[in-house]
Protein backbone atom coordinates (compact mmCIF):
# COMPACT_ATOMS: atom_id res chain seq x y z
CA UNK A 1 0.00 0.00 0.00
CA UNK A 2 2.76 2.52 0.78
CA UNK A 3 4.29 1.76 -2.62
CA UNK A 4 0.95 2.30 -4.34
CA UNK A 5 0.43 5.64 -2.56
CA UNK A 6 3.89 6.83 -3.62
CA UNK A 7 3.22 5.76 -7.20
CA UNK A 8 -0.09 7.66 -7.29
CA UNK A 9 1.54 10.75 -5.81
CA UNK A 10 4.27 10.72 -8.46
CA UNK A 11 1.63 10.27 -11.18
CA UNK A 12 -0.36 13.23 -9.87
CA UNK A 13 2.76 15.42 -9.93
CA UNK A 14 3.50 14.43 -13.52
CA UNK A 15 -0.09 15.10 -14.63
CA UNK A 16 -0.02 18.54 -12.96
CA UNK A 17 3.26 19.38 -14.73
CA UNK A 18 1.85 18.31 -18.11
CA UNK A 19 -1.34 20.36 -17.56
CA UNK A 20 0.71 23.44 -16.66
CA UNK A 21 2.83 23.03 -19.77
CA UNK A 22 -0.29 22.91 -21.95
CA UNK A 23 -1.76 26.07 -20.40
CA UNK A 24 1.30 28.33 -20.56
CA UNK A 25 2.41 29.49 -24.12
CA UNK A 26 5.91 28.78 -25.29
CA UNK A 27 8.01 31.99 -25.32
CA UNK A 28 9.11 33.17 -28.80
CA UNK A 29 12.16 35.11 -29.78
CA UNK A 30 13.29 36.97 -32.89
CA UNK A 31 16.46 34.84 -33.16
CA UNK A 32 14.73 31.43 -33.42
CA UNK A 33 16.31 29.90 -30.27
CA UNK A 34 13.02 29.19 -28.54
CA UNK A 35 13.71 31.68 -25.77
CA UNK A 36 11.73 34.84 -25.08
CA UNK A 37 13.58 37.90 -26.37
CA UNK A 38 13.25 41.16 -24.50
CA UNK A 39 13.83 44.46 -26.34
CA UNK A 40 14.70 47.47 -24.24
CA UNK A 41 12.43 50.47 -24.69
CA UNK A 42 15.44 52.63 -25.52
CA UNK A 43 16.28 50.40 -28.47
CA UNK A 44 12.88 50.84 -30.24
CA UNK A 45 13.15 52.81 -33.54
CA UNK A 46 11.08 56.02 -33.50
CA UNK A 47 8.85 56.98 -36.47
CA UNK A 48 10.97 59.20 -38.71
CA UNK A 49 9.80 62.81 -39.11
CA UNK A 50 10.10 64.09 -42.70
CA UNK A 51 12.53 66.96 -43.00
CA UNK A 52 11.35 70.23 -44.56
CA UNK A 53 11.74 70.49 -48.34
CA UNK A 54 14.72 72.57 -49.31
CA UNK A 55 15.17 74.72 -52.38
CA UNK A 56 17.40 72.01 -53.85
CA UNK A 57 14.61 69.48 -53.35
CA UNK A 58 12.20 71.72 -55.22
CA UNK A 59 14.66 72.13 -58.07
CA UNK A 60 14.93 68.35 -58.42
CA UNK A 61 11.17 67.79 -58.18
CA UNK A 62 9.28 67.11 -61.42
CA UNK A 63 7.47 70.18 -62.78
CA UNK A 64 3.72 70.41 -62.10
CA UNK A 65 1.37 69.43 -64.87
CA UNK A 66 0.77 72.27 -67.31
CA UNK A 67 -2.55 74.08 -66.83
CA UNK A 68 -4.99 73.44 -69.63
CA UNK A 69 -5.68 76.71 -71.41
CA UNK A 70 -9.20 77.57 -72.47
CA UNK A 71 -9.50 76.94 -76.19
CA UNK A 72 -10.09 79.94 -78.42
CA UNK A 73 -13.80 80.40 -79.15
CA UNK A 74 -14.79 78.88 -82.48
CA UNK A 75 -16.02 82.13 -84.03
CA UNK A 76 -12.90 84.03 -82.99
CA UNK A 77 -10.65 81.26 -84.27
CA UNK A 78 -12.36 81.39 -87.66
CA UNK A 79 -12.20 85.19 -87.73
CA UNK A 80 -8.48 85.13 -86.95
CA UNK A 81 -7.86 82.62 -89.73
CA UNK A 82 -8.46 85.38 -92.28
CA UNK A 83 -5.29 87.46 -92.74
CA UNK A 84 -5.24 91.13 -91.89
CA UNK A 85 -5.57 93.75 -94.60
CA UNK A 86 -6.78 93.12 -98.11
CA UNK A 87 -8.35 96.55 -98.44
CA UNK A 88 -11.74 97.97 -97.49
CA UNK A 89 -14.17 98.61 -100.32
CA UNK A 90 -17.86 99.22 -99.85
CA UNK A 91 -18.38 98.93 -103.62
CA UNK A 92 -16.66 95.55 -103.94
CA UNK A 93 -19.86 93.61 -104.61
CA UNK A 94 -20.37 90.88 -102.00
CA UNK A 95 -17.70 92.16 -99.59
CA UNK A 96 -16.67 88.59 -98.65
CA UNK A 97 -13.02 87.48 -98.46
CA UNK A 98 -13.86 84.14 -100.08
CA UNK A 99 -16.55 82.44 -102.10
CA UNK A 100 -19.41 81.18 -99.93
CA UNK A 101 -20.85 77.79 -100.88
CA UNK A 102 -23.44 75.64 -99.20
CA UNK A 103 -24.45 72.09 -100.14
CA UNK A 104 -22.81 72.45 -103.52
CA UNK A 105 -24.46 75.78 -104.36
CA UNK A 106 -22.80 79.17 -104.55
CA UNK A 107 -24.34 81.60 -102.10
CA UNK A 108 -21.95 84.50 -102.73
CA UNK A 109 -18.94 84.99 -104.93
CA UNK A 110 -15.69 86.38 -103.54
CA UNK A 111 -15.49 90.18 -103.47
CA UNK A 112 -13.84 91.73 -106.51
CA UNK A 113 -11.45 93.89 -104.48
CA UNK A 114 -11.41 94.52 -100.76
CA UNK A 115 -14.08 93.57 -98.22
CA UNK A 116 -16.69 95.28 -96.07
CA UNK A 117 -18.11 94.54 -92.64
CA UNK A 118 -21.11 92.27 -93.15
CA UNK A 119 -19.33 90.43 -95.97
CA UNK A 120 -16.48 89.50 -93.63
CA UNK A 121 -18.70 88.49 -90.71
CA UNK A 122 -20.94 86.46 -93.04
CA UNK A 123 -17.92 84.47 -94.21
CA UNK A 124 -17.02 83.89 -90.56
CA UNK A 125 -20.49 82.79 -89.45
CA UNK A 126 -20.88 80.40 -92.37
CA UNK A 127 -17.58 78.68 -91.62
CA UNK A 128 -18.19 78.58 -87.87
CA UNK A 129 -21.82 77.41 -88.09
CA UNK A 130 -20.95 74.63 -90.52
CA UNK A 131 -18.05 73.47 -88.34
CA UNK A 132 -20.39 73.46 -85.35
CA UNK A 133 -22.96 71.38 -87.23
CA UNK A 134 -25.62 74.06 -86.94
CA UNK A 135 -26.53 74.08 -90.65
CA UNK A 136 -26.99 70.37 -91.31
CA UNK A 137 -30.78 70.58 -91.44
CA UNK A 138 -30.92 73.90 -93.32
CA UNK A 139 -31.81 74.26 -96.99
CA UNK A 140 -30.08 76.36 -99.64
CA UNK A 141 -33.20 78.53 -99.81
CA UNK A 142 -32.98 79.20 -96.06
CA UNK A 143 -29.28 80.11 -96.30
CA UNK A 144 -29.98 82.56 -99.12
CA UNK A 145 -32.62 84.25 -96.96
CA UNK A 146 -30.25 84.12 -93.99
CA UNK A 147 -27.67 86.01 -96.08
CA UNK A 148 -30.21 88.70 -96.92
CA UNK A 149 -31.02 89.20 -93.24
CA UNK A 150 -27.29 89.27 -92.41
CA UNK A 151 -26.74 92.08 -94.92
CA UNK A 152 -29.77 94.00 -93.57
CA UNK A 153 -31.41 93.66 -96.97
CA UNK A 154 -34.78 92.94 -95.33
CA UNK A 155 -36.80 95.52 -93.38
CA UNK A 156 -37.01 93.35 -90.24
CA UNK A 157 -33.20 93.02 -90.04
CA UNK A 158 -32.26 96.67 -90.55
CA UNK A 159 -31.67 97.49 -86.88
CA UNK A 160 -30.09 94.34 -85.40
CA UNK A 161 -28.83 92.80 -88.66
CA UNK A 162 -26.79 89.63 -87.87
CA UNK A 163 -28.45 89.13 -84.48
CA UNK A 164 -31.85 88.99 -86.18
CA UNK A 165 -30.42 86.69 -88.87
CA UNK A 166 -29.12 84.14 -86.34
CA UNK A 167 -32.41 84.13 -84.44
CA UNK A 168 -34.41 83.75 -87.66
CA UNK A 169 -32.36 80.72 -88.76
CA UNK A 170 -32.42 79.25 -85.26
CA UNK A 171 -28.64 79.05 -84.86
CA UNK A 172 -28.05 81.83 -82.34
CA UNK A 173 -29.58 84.25 -79.87
CA UNK A 174 -29.22 87.78 -78.59
CA UNK A 175 -27.31 88.32 -75.33
CA UNK A 176 -27.06 91.51 -73.27
CA UNK A 177 -24.21 93.65 -74.56
CA UNK A 178 -22.48 93.87 -71.17
CA UNK A 179 -22.61 90.06 -70.90
CA UNK A 180 -21.11 89.48 -74.34
CA UNK A 181 -17.99 87.35 -74.61
CA UNK A 182 -15.10 86.97 -77.08
CA UNK A 183 -16.45 85.41 -80.25
CA UNK A 184 -19.89 87.02 -80.00
CA UNK A 185 -21.16 88.99 -82.98
CA UNK A 186 -21.70 92.70 -82.37
CA UNK A 187 -23.91 95.11 -84.30
CA UNK A 188 -23.09 98.70 -83.41
CA UNK A 189 -24.08 102.07 -84.78
CA UNK A 190 -22.17 105.30 -85.38
CA UNK A 191 -25.04 107.71 -85.75
CA UNK A 192 -26.78 106.58 -88.93
CA UNK A 193 -24.07 104.15 -90.01
CA UNK A 194 -24.00 100.56 -88.75
CA UNK A 195 -21.04 98.21 -88.34
CA UNK A 196 -20.90 94.39 -88.14
CA UNK A 197 -18.00 93.01 -86.07
CA UNK A 198 -16.83 90.20 -83.77
CA UNK A 199 -15.89 90.82 -80.15
CA UNK A 200 -12.24 90.06 -79.35
CA UNK A 201 -12.14 91.31 -75.76
CA UNK A 202 -13.46 93.88 -73.36
CA UNK A 203 -11.20 96.77 -72.40
CA UNK A 204 -11.17 96.89 -68.59
CA UNK A 205 -10.17 99.99 -66.57
CA UNK A 206 -10.27 99.92 -62.76
CA UNK A 207 -12.45 96.83 -62.90
CA UNK A 208 -14.98 98.47 -65.25
CA UNK A 209 -15.74 97.68 -68.87
CA UNK A 210 -14.92 100.83 -70.82
CA UNK A 211 -14.47 99.64 -74.37
CA UNK A 212 -14.41 96.78 -76.84
CA UNK A 213 -11.72 95.46 -79.11
CA UNK A 214 -13.31 93.86 -82.13
CA UNK A 215 -12.30 92.16 -85.36
CA UNK A 216 -13.91 93.34 -88.56
CA UNK A 217 -13.08 95.07 -91.79
CA UNK A 218 -12.96 98.87 -91.97
CA UNK A 219 -11.06 101.68 -93.63
CA UNK A 220 -8.98 102.48 -90.54
CA UNK A 221 -7.35 99.02 -90.65
CA UNK A 222 -7.05 98.81 -94.43
CA UNK A 223 -9.46 95.92 -94.56
CA UNK A 224 -9.62 93.03 -92.07
CA UNK A 225 -8.13 93.88 -88.70
CA UNK A 226 -8.71 94.64 -85.03
CA UNK A 227 -9.94 97.97 -83.75
CA UNK A 228 -10.87 99.36 -80.32
CA UNK A 229 -13.79 101.66 -79.56
CA UNK A 230 -14.85 103.06 -76.20
CA UNK A 231 -18.07 103.47 -74.28
CA UNK A 232 -19.25 106.84 -73.11
CA UNK A 233 -17.50 107.99 -69.95
CA UNK A 234 -14.17 106.32 -70.78
CA UNK A 235 -11.17 108.66 -70.35
CA UNK A 236 -10.92 110.78 -73.49
CA UNK A 237 -14.22 109.42 -74.81
CA UNK A 238 -16.86 111.35 -72.90
CA UNK A 239 -19.58 110.79 -75.48
CA UNK A 240 -18.42 107.32 -76.50
CA UNK A 241 -17.38 106.12 -79.94
CA UNK A 242 -20.67 104.35 -80.72
CA UNK A 243 -24.31 104.51 -79.68
CA UNK A 244 -24.55 102.00 -76.86
CA UNK A 245 -28.37 102.08 -76.87
CA UNK A 246 -28.22 100.76 -80.42
CA UNK A 247 -25.50 98.17 -79.92
CA UNK A 248 -26.52 94.52 -79.98
CA UNK A 249 -24.70 91.26 -79.27
CA UNK A 250 -25.48 87.77 -80.54
CA UNK A 251 -24.02 84.33 -79.85
CA UNK A 252 -24.04 81.15 -81.89
CA UNK A 253 -25.75 78.21 -80.22
CA UNK A 254 -23.44 75.66 -78.57
CA UNK A 255 -22.09 72.84 -80.67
Amino acid sequence: MPILRRTLAIANVLLAAIALALILPTPRSSNGDGQAASVPVSAARPTPTPSPRTEDDLKDAPPPAARQETPEPLVLRVANSFPDGGGFNWDSGTGTPEEIRFKGKRILSKARSGTYCCGFTFAVVMRAAQEAGLLQDKSVTQIRRFQQHWYAATPEARERQQIHAMEWLGIGREVPLMDSQPGDFIRLWHGGSGHSVILVRWVILDGRKVGIEYRGTQGSTGGIGNRTEYLSGAPGHVDGDFVIERTYAGRLNPR
